[in-house]
This record gives structure tokens, sequence and C-alpha cells, in this order.
């Protein structure tokens, strides 16, 4: 199957993703991790991010259980700019 638009999915260490993506959690606590954006844009320098806050602090296990998660997801339809998003998160 292939990602689509408003698809959740959990990224591993050194795990390459042929898409852009929201960072929502991050298996540190601060929320930080480190990502390439060379498969975008050509740019091989390593680059901080920061989770929301809001998704940061729920409890993870809902995303990697077999439970079905309830709630939504709009976004933007795909777009060429890697620096914007719009949308909206509600459980």
């Amino acid at each position: 199957s292939e990602l689509q638009v408003s698809d959740i999915i959990i990224i591993q260490k050194n795990q390459r993703v042929p898409a852009d993506v929201v960072l929502l959690q991050t298996s540190d606590k601060s929320g930080t991790c480190f990502i390439r954006t060379d498969q975008l844009d050509g740019e091989t320098d390593w680059k901080l991010r920061i989770a929301s806050s809001l998704t940061q602090s729920q409890d993870i296990s809902l995303l990697t259980s077999d439970k079905n998660l309830t709630g939504k997801i709009h976004a933007e339809p795909p777009c060429l700019s890697i620096h914007e998003f719009n949308g909206v998160i509600s459980w």
C-alpha cells in the first residue's frame, strides 16, 4: 500500500521516508529529532525538528497498538512547499 495524505506512520531511526511529513511525536521526551531533507530539497545538513507539545504529550501506545484510533485528520492536498502545512487533528 502507498502513503496517502493524512496517514499516520511510525518512522524508525535512520529510516528513509519518501514523503514530507508532519512530526507528531518522537521517542525523546522533549519531542526533538534531527532529520535530513536531501530527498526533498537536496540539502544534506541535519535539521532539528520539534513535535507539537499537544501531540508529543499523548500516549504513544495508542499509535502502536492494534486498537483503532478514533479521531480525524484533515490535511491540505499535496503542495510544492515543504516549509508550510495546514491541517487539523481532532480526537
